[in-house]
């Protein structure tokens, strides 16, 4: 077969052979340009495999211009998409119509294209074979297939349907619903066996009732985590607020004109440094505290342990930690590197006091803040690990009330 490159100019010079004939006078000149430019963008959208585009633009072409090659386009999209019995139906009403004795040498192309295909088509369609039995008395059953009513005349023979999953349900008066999921493939042949039990005196069932999935814990444990983290930071924040009202506090006696002398230029770096560090720290507080509450709002509501609190909080902590001892440390060698230009031979004047205390301080905390950080941390990937998970929801569960003489009740079935 050609490649799709041959197939697609080969099928437009067939449109616009077909656009230009006697027989498309008809339509008028605007739907034959529209025609023509549903067709390419039907074409576009089969190259990138865009399949449910491809067939709206061909089906829409054809509407406006009943040209084999844009039948011959949907019948390929669908096929691609997965509906067999679509583009069957249309390779087989191609067949089926025919061409006139004067069609274009473009036209009979197409028509054998699709003689071709629509063998292929057959050949990959799936089919079932449903078997229905019942224990007591002959009854009268409904019997669908994804919705649909299944003749009874067709029960017990090969069914075609397209690949995919599928449903088949049965119904009776006086009889327990039955009902079998299941998953056709491409020239398999499925069969599925329904068996329709006689109801007990007195008893009345009901169809199968699946117990709900609980609530994923994920945001819940997200908004506890971005909690924590919003707490390492306001603290990181207000710990280095402090240092830096205390440092402002000591230049104001010593810049009494707000003129600092050169012998505290180190005091007045540091201060900058404690400001900014301060701000970056509320800030990413302030931003981990307004996460949180939008992902607990957006959170089912769930009970939580211990250990599903504590877990994500010290995560939380621990990576707000993290991020104080990295700009704490970046702080520390910047400081470094601003002494080492100013201490060649490792002895710095009396004016960079003020920076080797800064140098000691920032290198302490970001020794600490990292210590702490990568515990909590620690700690909090174990407790997330160890914390209970949540039970899934229970296969085939059945609830069945009752009624007898005596008395009633339910009945599970797991």
């Amino acid at each position: 077969m050609r490649n799709v490159g041959q197939r697609f100019w080969g099928a437009l010079a067939a449109l616009v052979v077909a656009l230009s004939a006697p027989a498309a006078l008809a339509q008028s000149p605007a739907d034959r340009a529209e025609a023509r430019r549903l067709f390419d963008e039907g074409q576009e959208a089969i190259d990138r495999k865009d399949w449910k585009t491809a067939v709206d633009r061909f089906k829409r072409g054809y509407a406006l211009f009943p040209a084999p090659t844009l039948r011959l386009g949907q019948a390929r999209a669908e096929a691609g998409q997965g509906h067999l019995l679509a583009a069957e139906s249309i390779y087989a009403q191609m067949v089926k119509d025919g061409l006139p004795a004067d069609a274009t040498p473009a036209f009979r192309e197409a028509l054998q294209d699709a003689e071709k295909e629509l063998g292929a088509v057959r050949a990959r369609i799936p089919s079932v074979v449903i078997v229905l039995t019942a224990t007591g008395p002959a009854v009268s059953a409904d019997v669908t297939l994804d919705g649909e009513l299944v003749p009874r005349e067709s029960l017990g023979s090969r069914r075609t349907l397209d690949p995919g999953p599928h449903t088949v349900r049965a119904r009776a008066p006086g009889r327990i619903p039955a009902e079998v999921t299941f998953t056709a493939r491409e020239q398999g042949t499925e069969t599925v066996r329904l068996e329709l039990r006689a109801v007990v005196a007195g008893q009345v069932e009901v169809a199968p009732v699946e117990r709900p999935a609980p609530p994923s814990p994920a945001l819940r444990r997200a908004a506890i985590a971005s909690f924590g983290f919003g707490a390492g930071g306001v603290v990181f924040g207000a710990t280095f607020g402090g240092l830096s009202l205390a440092r402002r506090s000591s230049l104001s006696s010593a810049c009494p004109s707000g003129i600092c002398p050169s012998s505290r230029e180190g005091a007045v770096a540091g201060y900058d440094r404690l400001s900014a560090l301060s701000v970056a720290g509320f800030v990413a507080g302030g931003l981990g505290f307004a996460q949180g509450t939008a992902l607990y709002l957006a959170a089912p509501a769930e009970p939580a342990g211990a250990r599903g609190v504590l877990g994500p909080l010290a995560l939380g902590l621990g990576v707000s930690g993290l991020a104080a001892g990295a700009a704490s440390g970046f702080v520390a060698l910047s400081t470094r590197s601003e002494l080492s230009s100013s201490c060649p031979d490792g002895k710095c004047p009396s004016r960079e006091a003020d920076r080797i205390n800064d140098l000691h301080a920032f290198g302490a905390t970001a020794i600490a803040s990292l210590s702490a950080g990568a515990a909590l941390t620690a700690a909090g990937a174990v407790l997330l690990a160890t914390s209970p998970k949540p039970e899934g929801p229970a296969a085939g569960l059945r609830v069945t009330p009752f009624v007898t003489g005596s008395g009633g009740g339910v009945r599970g079935e797991f």
